[in-house]
């Protein structure tokens, strides 16, 4: 799968007038999509697939089917699915504890077609929920419109990843 990623993040203006360093925001999620980045994510805690490593290699079983992987070339992600919802929770955590400061509110989501967006959305109080938003075909225009659109406003903005599964 192409993944791409967009990350809303909503707070008090700190000193220098900024909700949240961009600079700072961009290079975190970065380094966090880079490292999934053209890898095979595998989900650890999938009540089917049974997935088993050592230094060279990674097995991943389902019922009768059996693939052995290099083990460079996969991450093992502590999830039961890699949904668009529970890649965006995953990403979203990582984002938060790399952050200096805690926003008030942080949606981060993954579209893994061009509109299938799975959205994890975090809020200083504890609430935490996750959505899925399915644009049709002919919005693919208009989606990637108001993305750029917010990135000049908001710090919504997205960050190309091809990423496998």
């Amino acid at each position: 799968h192409n993944y791409r990623v967009a990350v809303e993040i909503s707070g008090p203006l700190d000193e220098n007038h900024y909700v949240v360093d961009f600079i700072a925001v961009r290079d975190a999620l970065k380094h966090i999509v880079d490292e999934l980045d053209h890898r095979m994510l595998l989900p650890t805690e999938h009540p089917l697939i049974t997935v088993t490593a050592d230094e060279e290699s990674v097995e991943a079983v389902f019922r009768d089917r059996r693939w052995v992987f290099p083990r460079e070339d996969c991450i093992l992600l502590p999830i039961p699915n890699t949904t668009t919802e529970l890649l965006a929770q995953t990403i979203g955590k990582r984002l938060l504890e790399r952050l200096k400061t805690q926003p008030v509110e942080l949606k981060l989501s993954v579209d893994e077609n061009y509109g299938q967006w799975g959205t994890w959305h975090y809020t200083a109080n504890g609430n935490v929920t996750a959505r899925k938003k399915v644009c049709p075909i002919q919005d693919r225009a208009d989606s990637a419109g108001l993305r750029h659109h917010l990135s000049a406003g908001q710090f919504s903005g997205s960050m190309p990843a091809n990423h496998h599964h």
